[in-house]
C-alpha cells in the first residue's frame, strides 16, 4: 500500500528535545487550508492508498476533520492521524474525528508516567495521552502506538509495550522509531536492538504487531538473532543520501534491499557492532523489498480441495490468514513473515466474501491467528454466517486459563495444530522457539477441555522424521488417541523456503519411519490421515496398505494443479486421475526416479 504523508504544521503543545519536526519558533504556524488540500490530491493523483496526516500536532489544526473528509472523497482507503492524543480528551473530538473518516491513530507513547513528562516537557501529560486514547477506542477508532527510540529511553520499550497489551485493551501494535538525529539524542544500536527483540517477544505474547519504522529503523547487521523476528523488518528504508554504505555491506545477503547506515548515526557512534546478514540467513531477506500490497494480495486466501464424505466428492476449504507475524520460526514455513497486517475491515469482507462463494470449509489461519486480537470477533462473525470455523494454530497461547473456552464460544469447532516433535529438543530445532514445547502441549489439553476437536498435523522434515514414531506414542499416552493427526510433507513452495535436504527429505529414507508411525496409530486407535493433496505425496510413494485407495475421487481439473508435474511414469499409471503428481520443488530437488506406475486398484 502506498503511503503519502502531508505535515499539517511545525507546531505542537508538546516539548520533545528530539523532535524534527517541531519548530518551537512557529506560533500556530501551518500550511494554509488550500495548500494542504493540494498536498492530499497530489498524493491521491500519485496513487497512494494510505495518507498519514502529522505534524508537529496535527489535532492544533481546525482544518483537520476537513481533510480528512477531502481525503475519503478522494479515494484514501487508510486516513491515518499521528498524534499526542491530548486534545482527544475534550468531548466530542474523537467523534468528530471517526466521523470524518480517519480509520485510524498513531499515538506517540515514548515512556511511562513521568518519565514521559520528562521526554516531552509538560508535566502530566502522559495522562492526558491516556485519556485521549481511550477515548478514541472508545468511539470506535482503531489506534497503535508510536515509540521514538532515544539515548533516554532506549530501555523502556519492553515496559512500554507490556503497560500498553495489559493496560490499554484494543491496541493493534505498536510502530517503532530509532532516534539518529539530532546525535546528541540517539542510542548505540547495542543497546536499542535487545530492547526491540524483546519487544517483538512482549508484542507476541500480547498479541501485538510490533514493527519498526521503515523511515526510522535499525539496519539488519546490527540485530542478533534477526531470524527468529523477521516481522519487524517489513518496511525497510528506502536508499537515500541520509544513508551510507560500510565495509559490512559488501558481504551482506540484504544489501539489494537495505539503505545502509544513518549518516547521522555513524557520525555519532560508528559501525560498530554491525555483522553482516550471511548467505545462510537468505530466507529472511528474500521477501523484503517486493510489493507489499500485491504480496498480501497473493497469501491472503487460497483455496485447497479437501477430500468429502469418504471419497464421495472434493469440497472447497479457504483459508484465510488474519495475519503474517508468528510467536515461532519454522524453517519449513511458506508465509512471509515480513507482510504488513491486514486490516480488519478487509478480513471481515474476506470472510462475507466466503459465505457468498459458499465455501464449504473456512479455515482461519496465519502467521499465527491468535496473536490477533480481533480473532475472537472474526470467529463470531464466520460462525454467525454458518460456518463451522477451523483455526490453524500452534495452541501457544491456548495454554492461557479461559482462551480456549472462549474460542470454543465463539464457534471455532476444530483446530488444526502444528506438533512437529515429540520432545522439546526435536521441536525448538524445528521452531526455533525454546519453551513452546510445552505451552503447546497445555494448549491441547485446554482445547480438548473446551471441546474443540482437535486434528494435529506434524510436517515431516529432515529434521524431525526419525521422531515420528514418537509422536504418535505420544498422541496415544498423553490424549487416549482423542486428536486425529495428519501428516504433510515439507515443500519449499514459496521462495522463503530453503530447497534443501534438510527441509524437504527423501521418501526413502523416511518410510520406514513413517510405516512404524502409522502401525503405532492402529494399533492405539488414533485416526489418523494426510498425505494426499497438496501438502502430501504421489499415491506411488506410498505403500497402498496405509490408504483407503477407494476413498480418492477423481481430480477436478486442472490436474496437475500449478507448482506440480507428472512425470512419464504417471503416464501408465491407472490412479493418475486420482494423483496430483510431484511437487516440482521436490522434482529439482530429488528428481523422478522414486515414482513406480500403479495398477488401478479400489476404485470403481
Amino acid at each position: 500500500m502506498r503511503t503519502a504523508s502531508v505535515y499539517l504544521h511545525r507546531s505542537c503543545n508538546l516539548r520533545c528535545g528530539f523532535c524534527l519536526y517541531r519548530d518551537p519558533r512557529v506560533k500556530n504556524g501551518r500550511l494554509d487550508r488550500e495548500r494542504s488540500a493540494a498536498e492530499i490530491r497530489g498524493g491521491a493523483h500519485g496513487g497512494a492508498t494510505r495518507l498519514v496526516l502529522s505534524g508537529g500536532e496535527p489535532t492544533l489544526d481546525p482544518n483537520l476533520e476537513a481533510h480528512a473528509r477531502l481525503a475519503r472523497e478522494l479515494g484514501f482507503e487508510q486516513v491515518v492521524v499521528e498524534t499526542n492524543a491530548l486534545l482527544l480528551v475534550y468531548p466530542g473530538r474523537a467523534d468528530r474525528l471517526r466521523a470524518a473518516g480517519v480509520t485510524r491513530l498513531r499515538v506517540a507513547i515514548n515512556d511511562l508516567r513521568s518519565r514521559s513528562d520528562a521526554l516531552t516537557g509538560v508535566r502530566g501529560a502522559f495522562s492526558y495521552t491516556l485519556e485521549g486514547t481511550r477515548k478514541a477506542m472508545e468511539v470506535g477508532i482503531p489506534v497503535e502506538i508510536s515509540t521514538a527510540l532515544t539515548r533516554v529511553n532506549a530501555g523502556s520499550l519492553p515496559a512500554i509495550i507490556e503497560f500498553v497489551g495489559r493496560e490499554l485493551h484494543g491496541i493493534e501494535g505498536c510502530l517503532i522509531r530509532v532516534v539518529s538525529e539530532p546525535p546528541r539524542w540517539s542510542a548505540p544500536y547495542a543497546r536499542v536492538a535487545p530492547s526491540v527483540a524483546e519487544a517483538t517477544r512482549l508484542g507476541a505474547e500480547l498479541g501485538l504487531d510490533v514493527r519498526l519504522d521503515g523511515r526510522a529503523g535499525i539496519p539488519l547487521c546490527f540485530f542478533p538473532q534477526r531470524t527468529h523476528y523477521p516481522e519487524l523488518f517489513s518496511s525497510l528504508p528506502s536508499k537515500s543520501d541520509k544513508h551510507e554504505r560500510i565495509e559490512e555491506c559488501d558481504l551482506c545477503a540484504a544489501d539489494a534491499v537495505c539503505a545502509g547506515v544513518p549518516r547521522a548515526y555513524l557520525e555519532a557512534h560508528g559501525p560498530i557492532g554491525a555483522l553482516h546478514v550471511p548467505a545462510k540467513e537468505g530466507r529472511l531477506v528474500r521477501g523484503l523489498g517486493r510489493d507489499r500490497k500485491e504480496a498480501v494480495e497473493r497469501e491472503l486466501v487460497c483455496d485447497n480441495m479437501l477430500i468429502h464424505n469418504r471419497g464421495a466428492s472434493y469440497v472447497i476449504e479457504r483459508v484465510l490468514r488474519v495475519n503474517f507475524h508468528c510467536n515461532q520460526d519454522c524453517g519449513f514455513c511458506f508465509v512471509d513473515r515480513t507482510l504488513p497486517p491486514v486490516s480488519s475491515e478487509r478480513v471481515e469482507s474476506e470472510i462475507d466474501r466466503a459465505a457468498k462463494d459458499g465455501v464449504y470449509y473456512l479455515s482461519i489461519s496465519g502467521g499465527e491467528p491468535t496473536l490477533d486480537p480481533r480473532l475472537f470477533d472474526y470467529v463470531r462473525r464466520a460462525s454467525g454466517l454458518g460456518f463451522a470455523v477451523r483455526l490453524q494454530t500452534n495452541a501457544i497461547r491456548c495454554a492461557r486459563p479461559g482462551y480456549a473456552r472462549e474460542l470454543a464460544s465463539a464457534g471455532v469447532a476444530r483446530a488444526y495444530v502444528s506438533l512437529h516433535g515429540a520432545t522439546p529438543e526435536v521441536s525448538d530445532a524445528i521452531t526455533a522457539a525454546p519453551g513452546t514445547f510445552e505451552k503447546t502441549l497445555a494448549g491441547i489439553d485446554e482445547l480438548l477441555t473446551a471441546g474443540v476437536a482437535v486434528t494435529l498435523n506434524c510436517v515431516i522434515t529432515g529434521s524431525n522424521y526419525r521422531d515420528l514414531p514418537n509422536v504418535c506414542r505420544l498422541i496415544s499416552d498423553r490424549w487416549g488417541g482423542r486428536p486425529v493427526l495428519t501428516i504433510s510433507w515439507a515443500h519449499a513452495s514459496t521462495d522463503v523456503v530453503p530447497l534443501d535436504e534438510e527441509v524437504v527429505p527423501k521418501v526413502s529414507l523416511v518410510r520406514p519411519y513413517l510405516a512404524r508411525a502409522i502401525r503405532i496409530c492402529e494399533e492405539a486407535g488414533t485416526v489418523w490421515q494426510g498425505l494426499e493433496g497438496e501438502c502430501g505425496l504421489p499415491l506411488c510413494l506410498l505403500d497402498s496398505e496405509w490408504l483407503e485407495l477407494g476413498r480418492f475421487p477423481p481430480v477436478p481439473p486442472p490436474n496437475p494443479p500449478p507448482g506440480f508435474i507428472k512425470a512419464e511414469q504417471c503416464n501408465a499409471c491407472g490412479m493418475s486421475d486420482r494423483c496430483i503428481g510431484l511437487r516440482d520443488s521436490y522434482v529439482e530437488l530429488h528428481g523422478t526416479d522414486e515414482l513406480r506406475p500403479m495398477p488401478r486398484r479400489g476404485v470403481e
